[in-house]
């Protein structure tokens, strides 16, 4: 499969994208967003405004600093939408300081192209797939999130990058655990305070 080199907002150079998706982000369905998915990054760009504007209003999320996603549904009856939240600590500058600080962000992608439920799940769940794959270090060859219930939800190439020493593999392991954590308490937090609650629930 040949690779889709596009310009990607925040970088200097023409990079491959693994996937791309006209989204709306929680809790208004609009401005609809451009979301990008390349190796490195998840970047939303809203569509309907200026080359200028839409840079101001661009959102960026590294995955050095995404730490997991879940798939959620609303609470409300007839909403057929499916969510994405990705849970991030990404580093944002102090106000009237240099110094940085981290503190948890999630940014929620709304898959509501379908008239089903079901269908904007699968969507939805694909995607979170893809995700999970990229933050657990898999190199994604090709990506198909495939909205159809008769097609497979998604269609992944993995080849492991290579680790460099055992010290490597120590930190992968501290951080699953961190991650694994990290996702319990925000999924209580989500149960306890969100409209949406979890897609199995």
């Amino acid at each position: 499969m040949a690779e889709r080199h596009e310009y990607i907002w925040g970088s200097e150079f023409y990079v491959p994208h693994i996937a791309r998706e006209s989204l709306a982000i929680y809790p208004k369905p609009k401005p609809t967003y451009v979301v990008t998915v390349t190796a490195d990054s998840i970047t939303c760009v809203p569509e309907g405004f200026s080359p200028q504007e839409a840079e101001k209003r661009a959102i960026q999320y590294h995955f050095s600093d995404i730490i997991g996603c879940d798939c959620l549904r609303g609470t409300n009856t007839g909403d057929c939408n499916a969510y994405l939240v990705l849970y991030a600590y990404p580093h944002r500058r102090k106000l009237a300081s240099k110094k940085t600080s981290r503190r948890r962000e999630t940014l929620t992608l709304m898959f509501d192209q379908r008239v089903l439920y079901e269908e904007n799940q699968q969507a939805a769940n694909a995607w979170r797939v893809m995700v999970d794959a990229i933050l657990q270090g898999f190199q994604i060859r090709s990506f198909s999130g495939e909205y159809s219930c008769e097609l497979s939800l998604v269609s992944l190439c993995f080849r492991p990058r290579a680790a460099e020493s055992f010290g490597h593999h120590a930190l992968i392991v501290v951080a699953v655990v961190v991650v694994v954590v990290v996702i319990i308490v925000s999924r209580t937090e989500q149960l306890l305070c969100s409209p949406l609650q979890f897609a199995g629930a």
